[in-house]
């Protein structure tokens, strides 16, 4: 199901924080910050995939949300698939799921 390769795909020391990945999505980082962001996500696919899930589903907001949002299919299955390859219990995942239906 996972290759070798996929069991890598995390953030190293040299990526940028989620919290600058999200500024740079939102077009809210400087020119030499985004010039440094967009030369790493040409060699990180992890920090890649992560721009493209903030493009999908923006985060960043100057107001606290209400309620949280309803987890993303493809996102819930992707936890689920990443919490069974590492034997964790991923039934808080289902249930937390049944409850935002």
């Amino acid at each position: 199901m996972f290759s070798a390769d996929s069991l890598n795909f995390c953030k190293s020391d040299a990526c940028p924080d989620s919290n600058d990945l999200m500024r740079y999505e939102a077009g809210e980082t400087a020119a030499e910050i985004s010039r440094s962001i967009r030369n790493h996500l040409a060699t990180c696919e992890f920090c890649a995939a992560e721009v493209e899930f903030y493009s999908h589903y923006p985060i960043m907001s100057d107001e606290p949300p209400e309620e949280p949002g309803e987890i993303p299919a493809p996102l819930f299955e992707l936890a689920e698939a990443i919490l069974t390859n590492q034997r964790l219990d991923v039934s808080s995942l289902r249930v937390a799921a049944k409850r935002r239906s």
